[in-house]
């Protein structure tokens, strides 16, 4: 039966579990059953605050462990037993949780339950748990392994140790303390600093020593010089100022072709005022002469004009078109197509720079 004692209420202020005791829940292998040995000094305030539900289902979940024990499951047993343990706190839960962790090999588990389980046992007066647990308790301690961890350089900041993922305190580091035999992880870690793991096989009756040398500091990685932000730059650098010369003679040309269309129109006039009837004095014959002249001279520059200027724009526009540019690597020569424009016109060539 997993019966359990119903103390009188404390008024006092409830008792904290000693230090030893967690530090020892944590580094076992069982966790859940091995914390219960820290719950002995609050058992009677555990008990006030159980539900008649979660009694029940405690009850079930052990009379389920006891099943599965006595069919030879016994690991799964042992879960049962720490499910209901869990719940509802009772001295007989713990004793037989005890025993299957004892089944089961992890008999560090079980000596520390055995343990609470003698305590339990002398508080509710049962002779019977009582004898049972001081047996096993005798039987387990020879056997018991033992780990020691010895850390070289304890000083480094934010320095943790932990067991199987469970931390050990600072405290513990050179304390032996009981283990469950098998394998078991070492892991060291600091900020900044290169981790530390190692194994080692817990054996019944044997000490082992692991020693966490001192953690060597991380490589920081060197801070880069982040290059500079590309700049935009033309694609055609040279096209711009061509349009612009090249419009410019366009436009000039244009200008000079429409003042020689308007001296053509101007000598047509007056040629029909010097030529009645086809007949043509000598003033009509020099208006018709000068102004055929003009006339042919305003359509060879307005059409060439006009070709320059739409040439002189298009070179404008796509010399504008931007493209970003990596910016030069030191000490490299960059060599770039220039245009230069004078009253003498427009010289192309290529400009170096380092």
């Amino acid at each position: 039966m997993r019966a359990r004692q119903t103390p009188q209420p404390n008024k006092s202020r409830p008792p904290r579990a000693p230090a030893a005791l967690c530090t020892l829940a944590r580094l076992s292998r069982a966790p859940v059953a091995l914390c219960t040995l820290t719950s002995l000094a609050l058992a009677p305030h555990l008990a006030d605050a159980q539900t008649a539900a979660d009694r029940r289902q405690a009850e079930a979940l052990f009379a389920e462990g006891k099943k599965l024990q006595a069919a030879g499951q016994i690991a799964e047993a042992c879960r049962k037993f720490e499910g209901s343990y869990k719940i509802d706190p009772a001295g007989g839960t713990v004793l037989n949780l005890g025993l299957c962790h004892e089944k089961e090999g992890k008999i560090a588990s079980a000596w520390a339950e055995l343990k609470e389980a003698l305590a339990l046992a002398k508080k509710a007066n049962r002779k019977d748990r009582e004898k049972i647990a001081r047996e096993r308790i005798e039987e387990l301690e020879p056997r018991l392994p033992y780990f020691l961890i010895v850390v070289e350089k304890p000083d480094i900041a934010g320095l943790a140790v932990t067991v199987d993922d469970d931390p050990i305190a600072n405290e513990g580091w050179g304390a032996q303390i009981p283990v469950d035999p098998g394998k078991h992880t070492v892991r060291a870690t600091a900020p900044n600093h290169t981790p530390f793991e190692s194994s080692f096989e817990a054996t019944e009756g044997k000490k082992v020593t692991v020693r966490v040398p001192g953690l060597s500091a991380a490589a920081v990685p060197a801070a880069t010089e982040s290059p500079a932000p590309a700049e935009p730059t033309l694609r055609f650098p040279w096209m711009r100022p061509s349009g612009i010369a090249v419009g410019s003679v366009g436009l000039a040309a244009v200008v000079v072709g429409a003042i020689f269309g308007g001296r053509a129109l101007s000598l047509a006039d007056q040629a029909k005022q010097n030529c009645p009837n086809l007949a043509c004095n000598e003033s009509g014959l020099a208006a018709v002469q000068e102004g055929r002249t003009s006339a042919t001279a305003s359509d060879i520059l307005l059409g060439a004009g006009s070709g320059f200027a739409a040439v002189g724009v298009v070179l404008f526009f796509v010399g504008g078109t931007t493209t970003v540019a990596p910016p030069p690597a030191k000490g490299s020569l960059v060599v770039a197509p220039t245009a230069r424009v004078s009253p003498y016109g427009t010289f192309l060539g290529l400009e170096g720079t380092w």
